[in-house]
């Protein structure tokens, strides 16, 4: 059963990861200022 409950916090992280990918465009948009 706790096998399970770690599967659901790995999906939690993918989705931080897409938040810094985000991150990343709006430097490129400040250089270009």
């Amino acid at each position: 059963m706790r096998d399970t409950r770690y599967e659901i916090r790995d999906t939690r992280y993918e989705i931080r990861d897409t938040r810094y990918e985000i991150r990343d465009t709006r430097y490129e948009i400040r250089d270009t200022a």
